[in-house]
């Protein structure tokens, strides 16, 4: 798991627009992060044998350290595709959930809203390094600020 991009709290303006708007903001933040995800699921490189990996991923939306959403993808192929919930809900409870900073060791301030697309089965970074698993689905920075930028608009 690693940061792929935050929008830092530079503008006190937008600061402001996002904090008027919280519920607006998880909605866009859940929109994007649920069309990364999915997007991963339809085009990634690895094989789906278990349906493990698949199972495994899920977007978290966190704030104020404490989860207020989840969305899971529902994996219908694979041998094992339930062993990818127990990894997910491991991973949620030992990683994120009330912590102050996620596995790659990005610290999470008290009062923030976070955005998590991961394929929690312990083995998916290794697949990473070979196949396309997460990465190279997310989104840049410019989409993000414009999807919230029109959202809050």
């Amino acid at each position: 798991m690693k940061m792929l991009w935050s929008i830092p709290p530079i503008d006190r303006r937008v600061n402001k627009v996002i904090k008027a708007n919280d519920k607006k903001v998880v909605e866009t933040l859940l929109e994007i992060c649920i069309a990364a995800a999915m997007r991963a699921k339809e085009q990634h490189s690895y094989r789906n044998i278990k349906g493990e990996l698949e199972s495994s991923t899920a977007v978290i939306i966190i704030k104020d350290r404490k989860k207020i959403e989840e969305w899971k993808l529902l994996n219908e192929g694979g041998r094992d595709p339930q062993r990818g919930f127990t990894d997910l809900r491991r991973f949620i409870r030992n990683n994120i959930t009330g912590k102050d900073r996620l596995p790659d060791g990005t610290f999470i301030p008290e009062k923030s809203i976070y955005g998590i697309v991961v394929a929690a089965a312990p083995y998916a970074a290794e697949v990473e390094k070979r196949r396309t698993v997460l990465n190279e689905f997310m989104p840049s920075y410019g989409v993000v600020f414009s999807a919230f930028k029109e959202a809050l608009s």
